[in-house]
């Protein structure tokens, strides 16, 4: 007879890892199930129809799986924008733009001061 190598964990079939797998799962919805039969008992007691409780219970447990869900992950930060405005930077022209919109059609004096303050910084 040939002896036979001692058993050191899970075989290559994973049956170790499905109970690891259930052992986790059910730590993951331990809260939104307690949650749905806190629900469901509240409902009870308040003499709501069984069906109606049951309802209110899933939706419950639906909504605390889902918030729960939703908190997990990674935030992704949006990247800086640049500070400085480059040199012959397209916003001063955009900036001009809109100062010049005048009513009935005539140019204001904030659009002056502003076009000659920009073109002494640029021809400096």
């Amino acid at each position: 007879m040939m002896p036979q190598a001692p058993d050191d964990g899970p075989s290559e079939r994973g049956d170790g890892d499905g109970l690891r797998g259930a052992v986790l799962a059910v730590g993951r919805l331990a809260v939104p199930i307690t949650v749905g039969v806190g629900v469901l008992t509240l409902c009870l007691l308040l003499r709501m129809a069984p069906r109606d409780a049951a309802v209110a219970a899933l939706t419950a447990f639906g909504v605390t799986v889902v918030l729960r869900v939703l908190d997990k992950g990674e935030e992704h930060p949006w990247t800086a924008a640049p500070e400085a405005d480059p040199d012959g930077s397209r916003r001063d022209v955009a900036r001009l733009t809109w100062t010049l919109v005048g009513r009935d059609g005539r140019v204001s004096e904030a659009a002056v001061r502003r076009l000659r303050a920009d073109a002494r910084r640029r021809l400096a």
